[in-house]
């Protein structure tokens, strides 16, 4: 059980690091949906492609550390730094998906844009999924 639980995160991550890839070498494809929206629709910010590539990068990174830890490669880190780096990136998608803000999270309180739209169906449980699913693997090992 706990090895389709390591996959499907390390997959998400996986995945999720070659949109912003993508997007961040120029792709637009599903852009606009993937920033949040403020009532109007205008975009909440524009972000940058060098600023794409850099959370592609950490998204990757994340992957690999989850990689390195469930599947106990050898490093000089000690195996509990590496739990506790786990568990705080599952408190970090937990905290993206319970945010208090208007136009992220399970109680956004802006509804009727397409990125909250993508948002309640995807973005929000895939974080919720991905961060218990992270605090498992940092749990159980």
């Amino acid at each position: 059980m706990i090895i389709l639980v390591k996959l499907f995160v390390v997959c998400f991550l996986s995945v999720a690091a070659a949109f912003h890839f993508y997007w961040g070498l120029g792709g637009r494809r599903g852009w606009q949906v993937a920033i949040p929206q403020r009532a109007d629709n205008s975009p909440l910010f524009e972000p940058s492609p060098g600023a794409t590539l850099v959370v592609g990068i950490l998204l990757a990174g994340m992957a690999a550390a989850v990689t390195v830890f469930s599947w106990r490669v050898v490093t000089s880190m000690p195996l509990n730094y590496q739990r506790s780096g786990i568990a705080v990136l599952g408190l970090i998608f937990l905290a993206r998906a319970f945010v208090p803000h208007p136009s992220v999270g399970f109680f956004k309180s802006i509804r009727n844009t397409q990125f909250s739209r993508y948002d309640t169906l995807f973005y929000s449980p895939t974080c919720l999924l991905a961060g218990l699913g992270l605090i498992l693997i940092a749990w159980i090992g």
